[in-house]
């Protein structure tokens, strides 16, 4: 993927951030503005519950649209430690994680086993 396709594609999923923020606010705006309306209109019936849970659930698929249903970011990193695994033939690391190489030797890649001894001191 090109520099100019990540920054389309970065640029688009900042848009939906964005979008999902300000529609957040006005939910919130509104829903207060409603339950106030309801409060001093008819106290005994709360009718701004079915408008303020009707337009909560838009906002919560709203949300998953904007940052990712639950699960999805582990899919795309497993996807793509498979695409790197395919095309590498072995595993690549993850961010922030050390990737074992196997083909140092043990001493070198586990410093527990590092020792400060010659090896003509065995018999």
């Amino acid at each position: 993927m090109t520099q100019e396709e990540l920054y389309k594609r970065a640029r688009k999923r900042v848009k939906k951030k964005r979008e999902f923020r300000g529609h957040l606010t006005t939910y919130l705006i509104c829903s207060v503005f409603l339950v106030i309306l309801n409060m001093t209109t008819s106290p005994g019936y709360l009718w701004c519950l079915w408008a303020i849970g009707g337009w909560g659930m838009s906002i919560l698929f709203h949300y998953f649209d904007a940052y990712g249903y639950p699960g999805q970011r582990e899919e795309e990193e497993e996807i793509q430690r498979e695409m790197d695994r395919m095309e590498y033939g072995r595993p690549q690391p993850r961010s922030g994680e050390d990737f074992l190489d196997l083909n140092q030797p043990r001493r070198e890649r586990d410093p527990e086993l590092r020792r400060n001894y010659d090896d003509s001191e065995f018999v």
